[in-house]
């Protein structure tokens, strides 16, 4: 048992713990005070000798302002909401789930029955119902989901180690609610989801707003709790990663050794106004003025983000374990371009004996060593540094950014079946879904297809997923065919639930009924064509009217 005047408003100060464990020897006390935090029962305040004790905290929820949604903010701010029903809720697991989220938590903000959570530039608040039978959770940001995954995650894990068999629902927002920002958005619960997705039903319809809401949208933004979600969890996941994945934030690191810099200036070149001089030229450089401090997560992560990486190479820098590190990372692990400058005394090259360096005796590397010739060498980094830069611009100018992807079955080419696919008698219609390229090339339009764009040494579902982002529209060949195959489908509910671009049905093939179809219902608002029987040439061209 413990006083309240050791503990106060739930605050246990650290200079109290003796009075506490007066009966227990002293050199015990630190470590009993971490078996509370093992158990969490308290958790430590960061910077601070206080400890929170979750269940002495005051039952009176504080004052606090939750920030209302400024619909013309520039910024789009959204608010999600899961709700947790218990059939029962046990003793301390509330008090649990606040221990075990406290890093994301600002101490001042925390009562008995409910925390304010901080995360990035997301807030999130979690309570306990008067009833004692639900959890709430309300989290507000640009990308709220990713806090409550976090949050679910934590739940659910602490459920799973500690309270076994527990029997609970949650419920999710509908997706359209949160999209216009509404504050007070519908739940769908889990166990219907569940339901209605067995059932194969294609849409829930939501009973605030009356959105009409896909049963696999709302299956792929649900917590992973089994296999049957993952594929569609994961191709969310690959169209995050994929717009980010050639976003850079530098153009050049450049990393040399700093014994270097501590050489006779009057006879050495210092890879500081090199670096200096790189920058003048207009590049964004990231460089360390103290190299050997700097951890190597965080270099990992800045040659990720950076188009180039610059070695000043040099006999001190190949002695330097940590240089030869981070020269083996570039080279041989992230394999990302990279120029050798080599600084150093004048004449002195005995780093290019060390074993690691052997290969690197065939790379080019600019000679900066001789103070008189510095201006020449420079000239010449400016002018390497260029051309890696451009033939990095050229390579992805070569692969031109489509202007339509074009979505179809292989079952309504002709083209596809004359080379063996397999069609039935209603899959070949007038148009073949293929020749439409050739239409838009002549127009000037750059179109996506699999056969050009997919080959053995390429991710399928990687490319597809890519080539989908890059695209202005989405031509989707609709047929009987196209409804009855699941990439077709996937690629469809990814152009309209997800990415929300235009999409443009051309109807092929000679069957009708794919109008029966949640496709359909999906679709119904956009403009069609039917391509289905022969038809005048300016048909196509409707495509784009």
């Amino acid at each position: 048992s413990v006083k309240q005047t050791c503990i106060e408003n739930g605050r246990l100060s650290h200079d109290k713990i003796g009075e506490i464990w007066k009966d227990y020897p002293e050199e015990l006390h630190e470590w009993m005070l971490k078996l509370t935090e093992e158990f969490d029962l308290t958790f430590p305040v960061p910077d601070k000798k206080i400890s929170i004790v979750p269940c002495l905290l005051p039952d009176t929820e504080p004052k606090f302002n939750w920030p209302e949604i400024d619909p013309n903010n520039p910024v789009k701010i959204k608010q999600f909401k899961v709700n947790y029903k218990f059939e029962y809720l046990p003793i301390g697991l509330f008090n649990r789930i606040q221990v075990r989220l406290f890093q994301y938590g600002d101490s001042s903000i925390i009562w008995k029955k409910g925390s304010l959570l901080k995360k990035n530039s997301h807030l999130a608040l979690i309570s306990q119902s008067k009833n004692a039978l639900s959890i709430k959770i309300k989290v507000q940001g640009v990308t709220p989901e990713n806090i409550v995954f976090v949050i679910h995650e934590t739940i659910e894990t602490l459920i799973n180690d500690s309270f076994n068999g527990l029997q609970y629902d949650f419920s999710f927002p509908c997706p359209d609610c949160v999209e216009s920002q509404s504050t007070e958005p519908y739940l769908f619960s889990s166990t219907l989801l569940k339901r209605a997705n067995e059932m194969k039903a294609p849409f829930l319809q939501c009973r605030k707003f009356f959105h009409a809401i896909s049963i696999q949208e709302m299956m792929a933004i649900m917590p992973i709790d089994d296999t049957n979600n993952m594929d569609l969890n994961l191709e969310y996941t690959i169209r995050d990663l994929n717009s980010l994945k050639n976003t850079f934030k530098y153009d050049i690191m450049f990393w040399y050794c700093e014994q270097d810099l501590k050489l006779d200036q009057d006879k050495s070149v210092n890879p500081l106004n090199a670096i200096k001089a790189i920058e003048s030229q207009g590049y964004h450089v990231w460089y360390s003025e103290e190299p050997s401090v700097e951890k190597l997560d965080k270099l990992t992560s800045v040659i990720k983000q950076s188009k180039l990486v610059i070695f000043g190479v040099s006999n001190d820098f190949a002695s330097d374990p940590k240089c030869v590190q981070i020269f083996e990372l570039v080279k041989n692990l992230i394999k990302k371009n990279y120029l050798l400058i080599e600084f150093g005394q004048l004449g002195s090259h005995e780093w290019l004996r060390k074993p690691i360096f052997a290969s690197a005796c065939a790379d080019f590397r600019i000679i900066m060593q001789d103070p008189k010739r510095y201006s020449t060498k420079v000239a010449d980094a400016f002018e390497s540094i260029e051309k890696i830069v451009q033939a990095d611009l050229k390579t992805e100018d070569e692969k031109k950014n489509p202007d339509v992807f074009i979505s179809y079955c292989w079952a309504n080419s002709h083209e596809a079946i004359k080379k063996g696919s397999k069609g039935t008698d209603k899959s070949l219609g007038w148009l073949d879904p293929r020749s439409l390229v050739k239409f838009f090339e002549k127009n000037g339009i750059h179109a996506w297809i699999d056969v050009d764009n997919l080959d053995s040494t390429t991710q399928m579902f990687g490319e597809i997923t890519k080539g989908m982002n890059l695209a202005k529209v989405i031509v989707a060949c609709v047929s009987d065919e196209y409804v009855e195959s699941q990439n077709c489908k996937l690629e469809f509910r990814f152009a309209h639930l997800s990415l929300k671009i235009p999409i443009v049905k051309a109807i092929v093939g000679l069957g009708n009924e794919w109008r029966k179809n949640e496709i359909a219902f999906l679709g119904s608002n956009y403009p069609e064509a039917n391509f289905q029987y022969e038809t005048p040439g300016n048909k196509i061209k409707c495509l784009f009217n």
